[in-house]
């Protein structure tokens, strides 16, 4: 499961129906990725990523890195 897009979606105080909504996906979409069990395309995750604050160079680190559990807010702390 890709928690910290959870969080961070959460944070950002928007529920799943209003990113797949943004987004022009389906809610299912939208949980399966925040599951791990599908992948965005490149540029649906660079969207989603704008949305909920991730930034460019952090996409791969949060939509297909397999670690992305393990990974705190911080970037540069340790998994």
């Amino acid at each position: 499961m890709r928690t910290i897009l959870i969080e961070k979606r959460k944070k950002s105080n928007i529920e799943r129906q209003e990113l797949a909504d943004f987004l022009g996906i389906s809610l299912s979409t939208v949980e399966m990725v925040e599951k791990g069990t599908r992948n965005p395309s490149p540029g649906l995750a660079k969207r989603w990523g704008q949305k909920i604050g991730i930034p460019d160079s952090q996409l791969f680190r949060y939509f297909f890195d397999n670690q992305s559990d393990n990974m705190s807010e911080n970037p540069n702390s340790a998994a």
